[in-house]
């Protein structure tokens, strides 16, 4: 793995983008009105103000629909193409301390949307268009504090990276065909992860964890000394362990390309996963101190935008977006 372009699209003295999310090779600042950026310099103003603290995005995986959100708020906005389509609500309950909850997937065509619109602890699916709740249910939900919502590249597994009190970081994994076919699955812990990661290597609590294609799931955190930081890669469909190794230093958002990740802590870093070593950092771009859905007690992180299909992040600057662009060697 080697970095084979870097591409700097200069701000010219213009206010930084609010957030970033891929729409192709461009990138579009969905908070800031839908500033678009592309990788050949050129750049298009929004005409757009949300008169609301909007500070977060994602898109659909066809770009179709997107989401604004407070991330340490209780309001978020469907978008079509920018288009206002409808609000959204989490519950007020720690809302000030860890981040919104929220995801889009796409399941026999249908776009869905995984969220928490009733309680900290009740993940739903519903209908983007219509908000029609697809995974109703009368049981209740085990004691878990949802966040980070991703789901695996063919929507087949929705993982959830939060934590329980009190407060300690961990995850939570779902099959989606399960919480549609019986939504009172999502009111239990998932997947059976525990005591999959080794003697000796297993991790006391997870702070931060990513897909790896379909079938793998990356995941960073600390054993039970918690100083002892580690990375370890589990096999979806045994739910065996295939590495587990020391990091350096904390891991932070993870965006898994291949046998490496590139880990978001403080700067962005290319970490070997069979060993666990640094092989390219990037320490003049600054990408934040988030390393767990609790955020509150530091400062955002500026907007990031990953791309693990075509293995290439982007980090906004005060003057100017970086674009990294990772390949194989040879």
């Amino acid at each position: 793995m080697k970095v084979i372009q870097r591409t700097t699209i200069s701000l010219n003295k213009r206010a930084a983008p609010r957030s970033l999310s891929w729409e192709g090779d461009v990138l579009v600042d969905w908070v800031g009105g839908g500033a678009r950026y592309g990788l050949d310099g050129t750049s298009q103003p929004s005409g757009v103000h949300y008169a609301f603290r909007f500070d977060r995005a994602i898109t659909s995986p066809d770009a179709r629909f997107q989401v604004i959100y407070e991330a340490l708020g209780t309001k978020a906005i469907i978008l079509e193409r920018g288009k206002i389509v409808r609000e959204l609500n989490r519950s007020f309950y720690h809302a000030h301390v860890y981040e919104y909850p929220i995801v889009f997937l796409i399941v026999e065509g249908r776009h869905l949307l995984a969220h928490c619109p009733n309680d900290y602890n009740e993940l739903e699916i519903e209908d983007v268009l219509t908000g029609e709740i697809v995974t109703k249910r009368s049981t209740k939900a085990c004691d878990f504090f949802h966040s980070r919502l991703q789901v695996s590249p063919d929507a087949r597994f929705l993982l959830s990276a939060g934590w329980v009190w009190h407060p300690i970081d961990t995850i939570q994994i779902y099959a989606v065909s399960d919480a549609i076919r019986d939504p009172a699955s999502l009111d239990g812990p998932g997947l059976n992860l525990e005591n999959k990661f080794g003697d000796g290597d297993d991790l006391f609590e997870i702070h931060s964890a990513a897909f790896s294609g379909n079938d793998r799931l990356v995941l960073a955190g600390e054993q039970d000394n918690g100083t002892n930081s580690r990375v370890s890669v589990v096999d979806l469909t045994s739910l065996a362990t295939i590495s587990s190794v020391p990091t350096t230093e904390p891991v932070g958002t993870l965006m898994p390309v291949g046998d490496h990740a590139v880990c978001f802590y403080h700067h962005p870093r290319l970490v070997d996963l069979h060993s666990g070593l640094v092989v390219t950092a990037w320490p003049e771009l600054a990408s934040g101190l988030q390393n767990s859905s609790i955020m509150h007690h530091h400062d955002a992180p500026p907007p990031i935008a990953l791309d693990a299909k075509r293995m290439r992040f982007a980090v906004a600057g005060p003057d100017a977006i970086t674009v990294i662009q990772l390949g194989h060697e040879g």
